[in-house]
């Protein structure tokens, strides 16, 4: 009895995410890649700035290149995830739905990795959406919250 009721319980999981995959209304953000490329700019002039300021306020002239890469490699540590998360909302609105349907779990991949992103570091976020994207959305449906 047991192993009838956990595979009805099963059964009825699988056909909740397959109904939620095929027939839910598709989010399509405001987002485009206008915006993305706006972040990424602003993103290179603010750390312009401040590695100009920093190289100005402590007089570093021998030291100035690496002063530059220091300062946009630890804002690009301070804005990748935002900036991970806009691109994949420009994929939600550039994509097409047949492309946003072929995801097999609940939630889709897309806002799995919104979701891990808010999370986590970018290194495990990028981790775990490799995993879900190549690995977990394989096969069946099923459901794989972060």
């Amino acid at each position: 009895m047991d192993f009838r009721a956990e595979i009805l319980k099963a059964q009825s999981e699988i056909e909740e995410v397959r109904k939620y995959v095929l027939e839910r209304p598709l989010r399509r953000p405001k987002t485009n890649a206008f915006t993305v490329i706006l972040i990424v700019l602003g993103y290179l002039c603010v750390s312009f700035f401040i590695s100009y300021g920093i190289i100005s306020l402590f007089n570093i002239k021998r030291l100035e290149f690496l002063v530059y890469i220091a300062v946009y490699v630890v804002d690009l540590l301070l804005i990748s995830n935002y900036l991970s998360i806009k691109i994949v909302e420009c994929y939600q609105h550039y994509a097409s739905e047949e492309r946003r349907r072929r995801c097999v779990c609940k939630p889709t991949c897309s806002e799995y990795a919104i979701a891990v992103l808010w999370k986590y570091n970018i290194f495990k976020a990028l981790h775990k959406i490799r995993i879900r994207l190549y690995i977990t959305c394989q096969g069946d449906y099923k459901v794989d919250n972060p």
